[in-house]
């Protein structure tokens, strides 16, 4: 069963949240502090369900986004 949670990693970096999860923007999937970066899934602080489902629909943002932030355009709300 999977733990539903962000890997040690991530909880012991500045990229966590206080409960221990990446954070980032609800809408962008871009991290709050670091604009290079950004998440899906499990790991994050999103108020969504930790699911297949849910990542499968998190994906297309983050790929957009991260398009959008390599060509110089605004990262924006998926």
């Amino acid at each position: 069963m999977p733990t539903h949670t962000a890997p040690e990693f991530i909880k012991r970096s500045n990229l966590s949240d206080t409960l221990g999860y990446l954070e980032v923007h609800k809408h962008t999937l871009q991290h709050s502090r670091y604009p290079n970066v950004f998440g899906l899934g499990d790991s994050t602080n999103l108020p969504v369900s930790k699911t297949e489902a849910a990542v499968f629909s998190q994906f297309p943002v983050v790929v957009h986004n991260l398009e959008n932030l390599l060509n110089a355009r605004d990262v924006v709300a998926g």
